[in-house]
């Protein structure tokens, strides 16, 4: 019976096609991608936000482990400690 309703569910949304949402994020991902960008999925448990920066400062550290060329002593200049806070830590700076 579970398995006749959640089929029923299935059917009636593909017959209403692609939500607002969906045709946002198709707009978003394609102005994107032309610039190396992508969005990321982040799960809302109450530390999202802290997640968010979180993730975003490891992978500006990624990108600065891996210079280009020209770019290595400005990056060997600039860079902090390796791996970044984490967003226990994020939390706490931002509460002082």
């Amino acid at each position: 019976m579970q398995a006749e309703r959640e089929a029923r569910i299935a059917a009636e949304l593909a017959e209403l096609g692609d939500t607002d949402r969906v045709l946002e994020e198709r707009a978003l991902k394609q102005l994107l991608a032309p610039l190396g960008l992508a969005i990321y999925d982040i799960p809302p448990d109450g530390h999202c936000l802290y997640r968010s920066v979180e993730h975003q400062l490891s992978q500006l550290a990624e990108q600065q482990a891996e210079p280009e060329p020209q770019q290595a002593a400005v990056a060997a200049e600039s860079s902090s400690a390796e791996g970044g806070p984490s967003f226990l830590e994020l939390r706490a700076l931002a509460a002082e």
